[in-house]
């Protein structure tokens, strides 16, 4: 019994964590001029676009201010480059939070 109390609690703790996590890279893109975030302790990043905007464009942005050059695209994955490191982003990384300063209800609400 000792046992399935002591799952429950960690359960509820890593939602908590993770929740938290979360909303920071909301509040981050909320409250900042960042037009990109990274959830922590994952490989997605969450952007603010505004109108005439693309998501992909305002990463790649973000990406060589932080000194990485595009090197390859091929289909929906492109291949960043710095120092002699490599770093493999697939569009599907990129998440639109942020639309012309409002929430994108539609990201948030889709079930996949």
């Amino acid at each position: 019994m000792n046992f399935i109390k002591l799952s429950f609690h960690i359960s509820i703790l890593c939602s908590v964590l993770f929740s938290l996590t979360f909303f920071i890279s909301v509040i981050n893109l909320a409250l900042t001029d960042n037009k990109v975030a990274k959830l922590p302790l994952t490989n997605y990043y969450f952007a603010k676009i505004e109108t005439g905007e693309n998501d992909f464009d305002v990463f790649r942005t973000y990406m060589e201010n932080k000194g990485w050059n595009l090197k390859d695209i091929e289909g929906n994955r492109h291949l960043f480059e710095k120092n002699g490191d490599q770093m493999e982003v697939i569009n599907s990384q990129i998440k639109t939070l942020i639309i012309d300063g409002n929430i994108n209800f539609r990201y948030l609400t889709r079930s996949s």
